[in-house]
């Protein structure tokens, strides 16, 4: 047990009972309802402390952005974590950042700007995605949930990094060298039911990424996509489909992403099973 004296073992530099104590049974609870296995607390500044001094981008980002968060933000750290990092909310009050490791390393400065990024955007209003009570009886979960949001809000939260000069073809190349890893131990077409919406929803927004990189500097090929054209030819045809409407329609504002996620859920006939809020 922590004495209310000694140092907090955030890693903050105050005193326990400064710093941590009103969040001593945070952990315990994020456990309990399942959003982590583990959650151990860690100070922004020390978590932080890598990437600000090593990535210019980042620390342009930080300072620009980051006072511009309003509800506060908990950095834990679950090391069994699925995903590099990802984010949470308490309730309304607090944001959490799950990592798997603390401090971060520079490697993964892109990584944190785009998780502080989409709470900059969930605080602007864009839309949540949950799953019904019906859908978690049949299979769905959270995670699907999440990747049907994340299939336009992360191309739109890239979007907001570019003019702090981050290397978006960095990001998106290596995130295919790992999907690329995944995709040739998977299932192929034909798709049916949930795995064919994942598909999809994986496609979109990776063609989305492809997009937005090459506005940064112009490839008109590339390996990956050329690889998962050949590998899963049904789904870039029912997914371009989606594609053009997403891109015809917009989804820079919290309006104009609601009503595409809507879209979305009313074509994969999903309205009983993902509510978009």
């Amino acid at each position: 047990m922590v004495e209310l004296n000694q140092s907090c073992p955030c890693k903050s530099g105050s005193k326990y009972r400064d710093c941590c104590l009103p969040l001593k049974g945070l952990p315990e609870f994020l456990v309990k309802s399942g959003m982590c296995n583990e959650f151990t607390i860690y100070a922004e500044r020390y978590t932080l402390n890598t990437i600000l001094k090593k990535s210019k981008e980042f620390k342009a980002y930080f300072i620009s952005e980051r006072s511009k968060i309003a509800k506060p933000v908990i950095w834990g750290v679950d090391p069994t974590l699925s995903t590099n990092m990802r984010t949470g909310e308490i309730q309304g009050l607090l944001n959490l950042i799950i990592i798997k490791k603390s401090p971060i390393s520079l490697d993964d400065a892109f990584d944190v700007a785009h998780e502080l990024r989409h709470l900059l955007l969930a605080q602007q209003g864009f839309p949540k995605a949950s799953i019904t009570d019906l859908g978690l009886k049949i299979g769905f979960d959270t995670a699907f949930a999440a990747i049907l949001l994340n299939s336009i809000m992360d191309p739109l939260v890239n979007s907001g990094l570019t003019q702090f000069g981050f290397d978006l073809w960095g990001y998106f190349d290596k995130a295919s060298r790992e999907q690329r890893i995944v995709k040739e131990q998977g299932l192929r077409e034909p798709l049916q039911n949930k795995d064919r919406y994942l598909e999809l929803l994986f496609y979109i927004q990776k063609a989305l990424d492809f997009e937005l990189a090459n506005t940064q500097s112009s490839r008109l090929s590339d390996d990956f996509m050329d690889w998962y054209k050949m590998m899963y030819p049904n789904t870039v045809r029912e997914a371009t489909e989606i594609i053009n409407e997403i891109k015809s329609l917009g989804f820079d504002t919290p309006d104009k992403a609601r009503i595409i996620l809507t879209k979305i859920v009313n074509q994969f006939n999903l309205n009983n099973i993902i509510i978009i809020s």
